[in-house]
């Protein structure tokens, strides 16, 4: 009984060391990993930044082009800026979302 319980005793000894010796390496592994996984994110989170800049950038540009080619006499920039107004704001929140 007394080998059979140190036979049992060196095997969870010896798995236990093992584990202990690769540990390092799934430390290293993991955090190759996560790394990875985070310059992914990044990645898509730029690319989604520059489509919405660009889409705010043509929403504005449409907005003066059409400001711009409305006849217009010099009383009216208060009704201009108050045109354009919804414009931006409707470009702002199409380009935050």
């Amino acid at each position: 009984m007394g080998d059979e319980l140190a036979s049992q005793c060196k095997t969870v000894l010896d798995t236990t060391i093992a584990e202990t010796e690769t540990y390092p390496a799934q430390v290293e592994d993991f955090a190759i990993l996560a790394k990875d996984h985070l310059d992914d994110e990044i990645r898509l989170y730029e690319q989604i930044l520059i489509q919405a800049r660009t889409s705010f950038g043509i929403n504005i540009l449409i907005a003066l082009l059409t400001v711009i080619g409305q006849p217009r006499s010099s009383s009216s920039n208060l009704s201009v800026l108050k045109s354009l107004f919804p414009i931006f704001s409707s470009a702002l929140r199409q380009s935050l979302i």
